[in-house]
């Protein structure tokens, strides 16, 4: 039988450590990327019809709360991208109904919607979803949406994506449940679990919708 030499042991334990330490050291430097608040009153029997309200443009730093951002970049297309994102991906992956869309953008012509912390009780919107005949409304806002500048394999600049959405009842002004998104794709080396999972580098669309799915997922099961 064979003897392991000394230093070819420490080698290999060494090895290990630097292997299991990097490891940690991602996990530590990988922040949630989604958080979700959800009332107690969150049913599904409450919930359709869903009037899908034109998400805004919100570069101001109270968009995302829960996230720290800088130098904030918005695509002036993000918040109708993000529209028909969220329209997508609920009528997809859920059985509710949904107000159709061009239903929703003859009914808001006939208003202004302010920002979303400009209306607390949400009077305009209620009023919309009146109009409507919308037992709820979902209302969003983009903070961040920038495009990679590359290709799946290789860029100079990744993707960055950061809305804010909230269900709200039409009856009486509540938030029913509310989802916060906020990523830039970061590389293998500083996040190798979600490298691993995605496999390239996602364009600004891919990586919203990547967290309309992440944020679907949690409360509307």
């Amino acid at each position: 039988m064979g003897h392991t030499n000394p230093q070819e042991l420490f080698a290999s334990h060494l090895r290990t450590w630097v292997v299991t330490a990097l490891a940690i050291v991602v996990c530590a430097c990988s922040p949630s990327t989604v958080q979700i608040v959800t009332s107690p009153d969150f049913r599904g029997k409450v919930i359709p019809p869903i009037a899908i309200l034109p998400f805004q443009l919100d570069s101001s730093e109270y968009s995302t709360r829960q996230f720290l951002l800088s130098n904030s970049v918005v695509d002036p297309t993000a918040p109708a991208t993000m529209t028909d994102l969220f329209y997508k991906n609920l009528r997809k992956k859920f059985s509710v109904s949904l107000i159709p869309p061009d239903k929703v953008k003859i009914a808001v012509n006939e208003f202004t919607l302010p920002p979303l912390n400009k209306d607390p009780s949400y009077t305009i919107a209620r009023k919309i979803g009146e109009v409507l005949e919308a037992n709820t409304i979902l209302l969003g806002s983009v903070s961040q949406y920038q495009d990679r500048v590359g290709n799946a394999v290789g860029i100079s600049q990744p993707a960055s994506v950061g809305f804010e959405t909230r269900l709200v009842s039409v009856r009486d002004g509540s938030t029913l449940w509310v989802g916060h998104f906020f990523e830039t794709q970061r590389p293998m080396t500083s996040d190798l679990q979600g490298f691993l999972q995605r496999r390239r580098w996602l364009t600004a669309k891919e990586l919203a919708e990547d967290g309309i799915k992440q944020v679907l997922a949690q409360g509307w099961e």
